[in-house]
């Protein structure tokens, strides 16, 4: 039954958070160049190394995404697969906006200095689908419930 609506929420969730490793959250125009900021922390600056690099929670996610669809027959395990993710994105979010807020105090930054990119908002989509998918595991859980009742 690896075509049922949750298998598509998450495969949806592991291709954004997959997507959060290719494109920046953010580039920061600072006295010394420009500087992108993405998954991997700071590119091509070693004295910005201090920030929490994302990467960690991302790949966790990702794996956490891939078990979960392959583990459709057990929906109890898929449901903490799914629980497990969700903190795991969660703490990637977290990650990416105590670096925000570091980057900004640190090097005193004004809005037009700073443009927030694309790969900010894939965490966000994939929070939403792990809801959904395990929305989806609960609903076939209550179906397989009654049904069992009726026997």
């Amino acid at each position: 039954m690896i075509q049922r609506i949750q298998s598509i929420y998450l495969t949806v969730a592991a291709i954004a958070m997959a997507l959060t490793l290719v494109f920046p959250f953010a580039t920061y125009s600072i006295v010394t160049g420009n500087f992108v900021y993405d998954s991997f922390g700071f590119v091509g600056a070693k004295d910005l190394s201090f920030f929490l690099p994302v990467i960690f929670p991302i790949v966790i996610s990702i794996l956490l995404s891939l078990v979960s669809i392959f583990s459709f027959k057990k929906r109890k395990r898929q449901l903490l697969f799914n629980k497990l993710n969700f903190l795991v994105i969660m703490i990637s979010i977290v990650f990416v906006f105590v670096n925000f807020n570091q980057i900004e105090s640190t090097f005193s930054l004004l809005p037009e200095n700073m443009n927030y990119g694309i790969g900010f908002f894939f965490p966000i989509i994939a929070f939403v689908a792990i809801i959904m998918a395990n929305r989806s595991i609960n609903q076939d859980e209550k179906l397989i419930k009654s049904m069992d009742r009726i026997r």
